[in-house]
């Protein structure tokens, strides 16, 4: 399975796609930068489909924000979509479709592979909001 480069201010580490521990991982890491800049929240952008992956769900999502607010900082993490689909997501956020093309999740690459699982859902989710992805330029 290829790897994914993360890189923020500094840090690099390779992370596989859909690998046990992920998720617990970016939030591990993100919360790390995040207490040492103040903050008191850490928001995980999960939606209802991401349930297929145990770190995916409220419940794992209830388990991080218990042990992050035992850690130092008291960070509580929060995952305020899990419950919609991302179609439901897109729809409330109001977000322009201008700026919703620029997005993607290839699971392949750091661009859009256009062939990949994530890929082929970000194409689906544009079909179920009835817009052309092409369209939006």
């Amino acid at each position: 399975m290829p790897w994914s480069i993360l890189n923020a201010q500094g840090w690099s580490i390779l992370v596989a796609p859909q690998q046990p521990y992920r998720n617990q991982l970016l939030i591990t890491l993100a919360g790390m930068r995040a207490v040492s800049r103040g903050a008191e929240a850490l928001l995980v952008g999960a939606v209802a489909s991401d349930g297929t992956h145990q770190d995916g769900t409220p419940a794992f999502m209830a388990a991080m924000d218990q042990v992050m607010r035992v850690q130092e900082g008291g960070l509580t993490v929060r995952a305020p979509a899990i419950g919609l689909t991302t179609v439901e997501l897109v729809r409330q956020s109001g977000i322009p479709r201008s700026l919703l093309a620029w997005a993607h999740s290839c699971h392949r690459s750091h661009v859009a592979c256009g062939q990949c699982r994530g890929c082929n859902k970000y194409f689906e989710v544009w079909r179920e909001l009835g817009d052309d992805v092409d369209s939006t330029a």
